[in-house]
């Protein structure tokens, strides 16, 4: 795994970051806590989801939220709004099914808004295939 871009906020760490195995899928890992402020400071202002997605030609989209610690709903918003700007492509979501961060998403009704493939594994493990893309 090799980092290509980090961007630090308060308590939020987001890489961009490339497999070997997968060149073609981005990545974007969130590490740490992602509040209302943190989260419009790394999406909303810098546009870091639109930048990455425009460096390359991408063909699946995965969020790497497995070492979130908390997420709050303004920063689920954020999420949702992303997914809307990149709707052609499959989506991943990396995170641990009982972790905070997985019950605020359920909770919200985040899995019913995409068809999103789910990985409960972390990305050093490995990327699993997306059913779109068997």
């Amino acid at each position: 795994m090799h980092t290509i871009h980090e961007v630090q906020h308060d308590k939020t760490i987001i890489q961009w970051v490339r497999v070997e195995a997968e060149p073609t899928a981005q990545i974007i890992s969130i590490k740490g806590s992602l509040e209302a402020a943190g989260a419009e400071a790394l999406f909303s202002e810098s546009n870091l989801i639109e930048m990455w997605l425009a460096t390359n030609e991408s063909e699946r989209l995965v969020f790497d939220l497995f070492d979130l610690e908390y997420i709050n709903s303004t920063a689920v918003g954020y999420l949702m709004k992303a997914l809307l700007k990149t709707r052609e492509l499959p989506v991943t979501y990396i995170f641990k099914r009982d972790s905070l961060v997985y019950f605020v998403l359920d909770n919200l009704g985040f899995f019913e808004f995409h068809d999103l493939h789910i990985q409960e594994h972390p990305l050093t493990d490995g990327l699993d295939p997306h059913p779109q893309q068997v």
